[in-house]
């Protein structure tokens, strides 16, 4: 865009003749009257015919001058704009890649965000299947075990029913026994009586026969035979009758146990078949559990890796979400040289108000109590209420012109990386030096604020208010919570910010476009450091562009890296944030403000 047109520079040229002209018919009314006249009859003349010799020759060379100016003009918008072509077309291409690379990262993590849903549906489905199955395996397992204790439990009570017939069975033979042992003892009594029976008998034949008794005697002899003959045939069959009693006895015992053995044995084989098919059950549901243990395994590893890939994902996008915002807070804004300085308040839904608040907020950290406490207090919470973006052509200009001064010095290449940063930093032009630009912050007084984005910063003032450890400059920090320190709120009508009681007063820290170059790492600042109005000089004779306070972590005093600079073409403000603690903050700065 060309902000100074040939039409505009012609336009003014033409007003400076005519006031030229008139300037001159008035300065010598009595010397050009007739002339005037004349004119004034006879339009077709020109004043420039009845000017002054010397009036005519020094309006010729204003108008030479002014036509150089407007050559030179014309030649540097050109320039200019073939630059800013280059530098937008640069640019464009950067967005575009930008643009497809988070497209791209959209539609792959739109990809595994499907599949990563599908794959949780999956894997809930096969949780709640392997659920019920493992209640169905439970229940049966359950079932299964109560059906071994009742069992079991017959099983003992069939064995000690079997005990106790068999001690009844042990306890009738041996009644058994007795009774056949008092049995053969009466028989071998009747047998004895028998034998005595028959030894009477054969005396009685012999005593007959030898004798030869009278008849009665013979009587008696027969009856008394009749009548041993006849105990003798009670006593047998009595003996025969107890000896079929004891044989029926001995086999009605013989086929009760034989009964209940063989129901014992017929309950052991049903008791073994039932534990072979709640083994094979119990093996088969072994073996379902392994296999949905193994199916869960591999869903979980899926889980993981799509976990993995959304991670993975998720990284790419914020990376390319973060090289976009690099690239867009990079771009210094193209503005008139004519223009005042402009700020206008961004939008919510800006892509610039968008990563300056995240910015903003990844910047917050946590600080000590005091200088000399032990006890770290919260990151501040805080809440941002709006954003200004500031146009200042005069400074911007400066700092270009300080930046191509920078990059034109041959001493070197790249500025050396500064250990320890975690601020933006900003896009380094095509064959350009890296030159360490970084966004960074500084706080300040509500009212000072608005001073400096009218004039700038001055490095002079430097430490006015909250010392020089680093030597008398402006001073810049990576952490907005660090420059927080330093601020006042709207409700203040002091500067000093150790004054300002107000928690949740809204204030405003600025973001600056600070060159910070070769840069002099500090880690153990003396006496005299604070009073540096200039950065010390390398070993090879050029001086340092600004001075780094090094952290405890990088061997420094400070808890978090200050930057100083003492060069006002070297920072140039962009943004103004304001913004405000919320209610539940509970950081080193809401707990002082409250405790005063």
């Amino acid at each position: 865009m060309l902000w100074l047109k040939d039409a505009t520079l012609q336009a003014q040229l033409q007003s400076v003749i005519q006031a030229d002209q008139a300037e001159v018919l008035v300065a010598s009314p009595g010397q050009h009257g007739s002339q005037l006249a004349s004119i004034q009859n006879d339009p077709r003349t020109s004043v420039v015919d009845v000017a002054h010799p010397d009036t005519v020759a020094r309006q010729q060379r204003e108008l030479e001058s002014l036509r150089s100016q407007l050559a030179s003009r014309i030649a540097l918008s050109e320039e200019a704009e073939t630059l800013h072509n280059q530098r937008l077309e640069s640019m464009q291409k950067e967005l575009a890649n930008t643009v497809s690379l988070l497209n791209e990262a959209k539609v792959a993590k739109g990809q595994v965000a499907g599949e990563l849903a599908s794959r949780i549906v999956m894997h809930e489905e096969a949780e709640t299947r392997h659920k019920g199955s493992m209640e169905s395996m439970k229940q049966e397992l359950a079932y299964t075990a109560s059906m071994l204790q009742a069992a079991e439990a017959a099983n003992q009570k069939v064995s000690g029913e079997l005990a106790s017939r068999l001690a009844l069975h042990e306890e009738a033979e041996m009644l058994h026994k007795q009774r056949l042992e008092s049995m053969e003892k009466e028989l071998e009594t009747m047998t004895a009586l028998l034998s005595e029976a028959e030894a009477a008998k054969q005396q009685l034949t012999g005593e007959l026969v030898t004798r030869n008794a009278s008849r009665e005697s013979e009587t008696l002899h027969r009856q008394r035979l009749e009548s041993a003959e006849r105990e003798l045939a009670s006593t047998g069959e009595l003996l025969n009758e107890v000896l079929a009693e004891a044989d029926a006895e001995k086999a009605k015992l013989t086929g009760e146990l034989a009964s209940r053995i063989a129901s014992h044995e017929a309950t052991k084989a049903r008791h073994a078949c039932i534990l072979e098919s709640v083994q094979g059950e119990l093996a088969s549901m072994t073996t379902l559990f392994n296999e949905t243990n193994a199916a869960k395994d591999s869903i979980s590893a899926e889980l993981t890796s799509l976990r993995d890939a959304t991670y993975m994902a998720n990284t790419l996008l914020a990376l390319s979400r973060q090289h976009y915002h690099q690239v867009l807070l990079s771009q210094l804004p193209l503005i008139p040289p004519q223009a005042t300085v402009i700020s206008r308040d961004l939008a919510r839904d800006e892509p610039k108000y968008k990563a300056l608040t995240e910015m903003f907020h990844g910047s917050m950290v946590k600080h000590r109590a005091s200088s000399r406490s032990g006890y770290w207090c919260c990151a501040p919470r805080v809440s941002v209420t709006r954003i200004c973006e500031l146009f200042h052509a005069d400074k911007q200009q400066e700092y270009e012109q300080a930046r191509r001064a920078r990059c034109s010095r041959g001493d070197c290449g790249d500025c050396t990386r500064i250990d320890g940063m975690t601020a933006m930093k900003c896009e380094v032009p095509p064959y350009w030096k890296d030159m360490n630009e970084y966004l960074l912050y500084h706080g300040t007084s509500f009212r000072k604020a608005e001073g400096i984005l009218r004039t700038g910063f001055d490095p002079q003032r430097g430490g006015d208010m909250t010392g020089s450890m680093f030597g008398k400059g402006t001073y810049f920090a990576q952490n907005a919570s660090k420059s927080d320190f330093y601020t006042t709120c709207n409700e203040c009508t002091s500067d000093n910010c150790k004054e300002c009681r107000h928690a949740q007063g809204e204030r405003c820290i600025l973001v600056a476009r600070v060159l910070l170059g070769e840069s002099f790492v500090e880690t153990a600042p003396t006496v005299d450091t604070k009073h540096w109005i200039k950065a010390p000089d390398q070993c090879d004779g050029n001086p340092y562009d600004s001075v780094t306070g090094a952290c405890r972590a990088h061997g420094g005093v400070v808890d978090h890296m200050e930057f100083v600079v003492f060069k006002e073409s070297r920072m140039h403000v962009q943004f103004q944030i304001f913004y405000a603690h919320d209610a539940s903050c509970n950081c080193s700065n809401c707990i002082y403000r409250h405790r005063q």
